[in-house]
């Protein structure tokens, strides 16, 4: 399956994203550090497969790394298919009608 196709793969890149605003909050001292971790651990569980295909192959830290990645992936996936949207959406808002003749 391919991004924003399926329902588990869009739950999978909110999750990351949701992530990714966590962790970026509490680094700034937005929220608390511990409201990122169950964030992660959802990131984690959701990728379980991946995951553990990557440590299977390579051990924990390759899969640390691969399970990280594929979450870049998921962040850079999701903004490259909503600025398509947008502008898709744009497109049909603004387009010019013909004028009657």
């Amino acid at each position: 399956m391919t991004l924003n196709v399926s329902r588990a793969e869009r739950g999978r890149a909110i999750v990351a994203l949701s992530a990714l605003f966590a962790t970026l909050f509490s680094l700034v001292g937005v929220l608390s550090w511990w409201s990122s971790v169950p964030l992660i651990v959802a990131t984690l569980l959701l990728n379980r497969s991946l995951v553990k295909l990557i440590y299977q192959r390579g051990g924990a830290v390759p899969a640390f790394f691969g399970a990280l990645y594929h979450q870049i992936y998921y962040v850079y996936s999701t903004a490259i298919y909503m600025g398509c949207w947008l502008s898709a959406l744009g497109r049909r808002l603004f387009r010019r009608r013909a004028l009657p003749a």
